[in-house]
């Protein structure tokens, strides 16, 4: 079975400032780029690589500024795209303590069955794939456009569902949320001794390779294009290259 993207060491390196109360290496978002998968904020994608095919939509509609979003695009099979931030309080971290794992996505276009998603490494080696086909829900105001993955803060309630599949020593397991508890919140309940050593956003890769899934859907690596927005991870939520929102709760982001 292949790693997890997160824990790959090729890679082509982009970075995006971010402007908090913070600064330094604590205030950057970093877009990576593997094999031919291409990432970029959406405004800035035409400078950095002219084969981008540059959408012509912002960011979510939750997103007050509706300026910005993380667009990427796999030209290939097994290529992927990659942001992700070392210093947003969640490494290091029990996973009982964790929270705010969530982000927006377009749903109009090429959405894989594994991606996109918030990939996590423990310190012990295990892993976690939290992709929206498993907790997506519409955001009303989007006209069926944009979808919502909250992984830490949604509840089997009012119809809406959320799921994460996890990966122990290669063998997958998919937990579900109850009607009182977010699928983060069994998983971390059941497993309190996991630590994270690492935490990105994916979209692509071969990451189906040994994962369960609905019949038919494609095993053989992934290609399309999405537009991500708001992603949040433990202490911090990014709108913008020079915005991001601090988030010391579950209901801030």
């Amino acid at each position: 079975m292949k790693r997890p993207i997160a824990a790959c060491a090729a890679a082509i390196v982009m970075t995006a400032p971010v402007s908090s109360a913070h600064t330094g290496a604590e205030a950057t978002l970093k877009l990576q780029g593997y094999e031919l998968g291409r990432i970029a904020w959406t405004n800035d994608c035409r400078v950095q690589d002219q084969g981008y095919g540059c959408p012509a939509i912002g960011g979510s509609p939750l997103d007050q500024s509706n300026r910005w979003g993380i667009y990427s695009y796999l030209i290939e099979p097994y290529s992927a795209g990659r942001a992700h931030n070392g210093t947003s309080g969640i490494k290091g971290r029990p996973v009982g303590q964790v929270r705010n794992l969530s982000f927006d996505y377009t749903t109009s276009g090429d959405i894989p069955p594994r991606s996109p998603r918030i990939e996590i490494v423990f310190t012990n080696g295990d892993y976690a794939f939290l992709a929206a086909p498993y907790c997506g829900n519409p955001i009303a105001v989007s006209d069926g456009q944009w979808s919502r993955a909250d992984f830490t803060g949604q509840r089997a309630v009012n119809g809406k569902t959320c799921g994460l599949w996890v990966n122990f020593g290669q063998s997958w397991s998919f937990v579900s949320a109850t009607a009182t508890k977010s699928a983060w919140k069994v998983f971390a309940g059941a497993n309190p001794d996991l630590v994270v050593q690492q935490a990105g956003w994916v979209y692509g890769g071969d990451d189906t390779a040994g994962l369960p899934g609905p019949p038919g859907e494609c095993c053989d690596g992934e290609i399309g294009s999405v537009v991500m927005d708001r992603l949040a991870i433990h202490d911090h939520m990014w709108l913008a290259p020079n915005v991001v929102r601090h988030c010391p709760d579950e209901t801030t982001c």
